[in-house]
């Protein structure tokens, strides 16, 4: 026998195992050896999920890696066209702002011509 020491909140204390030593026998023994057998096919149907998992993984690596090479070439196509549509939007936007002040300018060039003409007649 042998004496563990438990922690409490003011200190220790020592309590008994109650660990005898005794071997199983009787329906412990047949318990135990079924729940090790349970555990042991538990144990090998982990293990051939674990290599199905790893080779799915691989062959889903070797395809993505096929993939990959397509998707790479599609962001670069993409984002050239991204770059010439980013291009185009700021000529348009230029353009945008040289045909309002044309207008603008226009306006007021019409504006001060009427004034003109009815300052003349009057």
């Amino acid at each position: 026998m042998s004496f563990d020491l438990y922690m409490f909140a003011g200190g220790y204390w020592s309590a008994k195992d109650t660990y005898l030593g005794e071997e199983p026998h009787g329906w412990q023994k047949e318990a135990l050896l079924e729940a090790k057998s349970i555990i042991d096919e538990q144990k090998e149907k982990i293990g051939a999920l674990n290599n199905q998992v790893r080779t799915l993984t691989c062959a889903l690596n070797r395809e993505s890696g096929d993939s990959q090479a397509g998707i790479m070439e599609k962001f670069k196509a993409l984002s050239e066209e991204c770059e010439g549509l980013k291009r185009e939007v700021l000529i348009l936007t230029e353009r945008s702002n040289v045909l309002r002040n044309v207008l603008v300018t226009s306006s007021v060039a019409f504006a001060v011509f009427i004034r003109g003409i009815m300052v003349m007649r009057f």
